[in-house]
């Protein structure tokens, strides 16, 4: 196998430009995901403050 440096390459020419293959034109990909992000966010969230009240009380005994 050639070195990558030495790999033969070329560069496609289209005729007209391919459709994008991840579409989501109605746009629930979108909201989902959000909503998936805000719930993994409030989750790691709550573990990080009930660590850090666990530490405290710790703490304070």
């Amino acid at each position: 196998m050639p070195p990558i440096e030495q790999a033969h390459t070329e560069i496609a020419h289209f005729e007209e430009l391919p459709k994008p293959v991840f579409a989501d034109t109605s746009g629930i990909r979108h909201r989902r995901l959000r909503r998936v992000t805000y719930a993994v966010g409030a989750l790691l969230l709550t573990v990080l403050i009930a660590f850090w009240i666990s530490q405290l009380t710790g703490a304070l005994r």
